[in-house]
């Protein structure tokens, strides 16, 4: 069992490093000069019904409405 397989059950690792990485640039893409990830609604088309709103972090600004991607 490979100790860096975040996939392993058992190796107390929640993510790998390298995912962890990417994550992170993104959270500080987000909040670069004390910005905020904005909370949003999404919609599920299955379920017709929107979410609560939450930070997602995959998010585009179109104008001045964000929406989630």
């Amino acid at each position: 069992m490979d100790p860096q397989d975040s996939s392993a059950l058992g190796t107390g690792h929640p993510m790998s490093v390298e995912l962890f990485a990417v994550i992170a640039a993104i959270v500080r893409r987000h909040t670069a000069g004390g910005r905020t990830i904005p909370p949003l609604p999404r919609y599920d088309p299955k379920e017709r019904q929107s979410s609560a709103p939450v930070p997602f972090l995959f998010q585009r600004k179109i104008g001045t409405k964000h929406e989630v991607v």
